[in-house]
């Protein structure tokens, strides 16, 4: 069995499954982590109102630790000073430390003592925004097929053509102003990216990609997706759900494969069981209302034993 641009997921899942035992699931999971795990050197900070114009990221974080250091030296600190600083954790990029900052700020309100609080936030953003390589920002979509090539393969030999099919498929999809279209797909470009990754010829960039490949072989190592039949009790709930309205159901990854690769996984951490992926809502929400569902994803992925580094770039 094969698949075009125009099968539904079923029929692609069905086939990924059958010929490289992967369901469709995990590869739009990749897909997301490539292009939602942020590239600091391509973010600007939107203009605030004690702000000129739109800075860099990096620039703007390097300036609110300032900030906080002269918040711990300063005899006259406030809980006012803080509860303005508090406003920046509404942030998704921030998402990973919600929790803390507010375990925190309860605190501060109880005690007054704001020294150890600063230097918990002063440390996680130099962690979070300041860790990353200097040099010209990555290009997702190669990355993601050098990663994807690992998978759609036999004996170390990629099915280029296949994988070339399996990123139109997702082009028709997903929204293209968040990921990539088919315009953007050339054939002869990443042709020469597999043949100079293979050769080790592009740099930093070839550990990137092995990072990545990590990654999505620890989720079916850990048998994420086989951990919602644990959870969910109704299959035909949806797992994705595409721009055009078509959606993967846990039923139908369930029934794309052989029972005995899907054991009933009885013990399983709460947050970590897959999420649904909604590239659908993301395409009609407004800017800001789209729950942040792939911020959350690169969280979980990150929860997972193997994948608790954060990929340098």
């Amino acid at each position: 069995m094969d698949f075009d641009l125009g099968s539904p997921p079923k029929v692609v899942d069905e086939f990924l499954q059958n010929k490289y035992t992967i369901s469709l699931y995990y590869f739009a999971v990749s897909l997301v982590d490539v292009f939602f795990f942020i590239d600091y050197r391509k973010v600007m900070m939107p203009k605030l109102p004690n702000l000129d114009c739109d800075v860099p990221w990096n620039d703007f974080w390097l300036e609110r630790i300032e900030e906080l250091k002269k918040m711990k030296k300063s005899s006259h600190t406030s809980t006012t000073n803080w509860n303005e600083f508090l406003q920046l954790a509404k942030d998704p990029y921030l998402l990973s430390y919600r929790d803390k900052i507010t375990q925190i700020s309860k605190h501060l309100m109880a005690t007054k003592d704001i020294a150890k609080p600063i230097d918990f936030l002063i440390d996680k953003i130099s962690e979070l925004f300041l860790t990353h390589k200097k040099g010209s920002p990555i290009n997702e979509l190669n990355i993601l097929f050098l990663v994807w090539s690992h998978f759609i393969c036999d004996q170390n030999k990629t099915h280029f053509q296949i994988l070339i099919r399996l990123l139109n498929w997702f082009a028709l999809r997903i929204p293209h102003d968040e990921y990539f279209k088919t315009d953007d797909i050339d054939d002869d470009n990443l042709k020469k990216e597999l043949h100079r990754y293979r050769k080790s010829r592009l740099g930093a960039m070839n550990q990137i990609v092995n990072e990545y490949k990590a990654r999505f072989l620890s989720l079916i190592n850990y048998r994420w997706l086989e951990r919602s039949y644990a959870y969910k009790n109704k299959f035909c709930e949806s797992l994705i759900n595409f721009v055009n309205g078509e959606i993967l159901t846990i039923k139908e990854c369930k029934d794309n494969c052989n029972s005995a690769k899907f054991p009933l996984l009885k013990k399983f951490r709460h947050n970590n069981f897959p999420i649904i992926l909604d590239f659908y809502s993301q395409e009609i929400a407004k800017e800001g209302s789209t729950e942040d569902w792939n911020f959350k994803l690169i969280d979980l992925i990150n929860e997972i034993g193997e994948t608790s580094f954060v990929v340098v770039r």
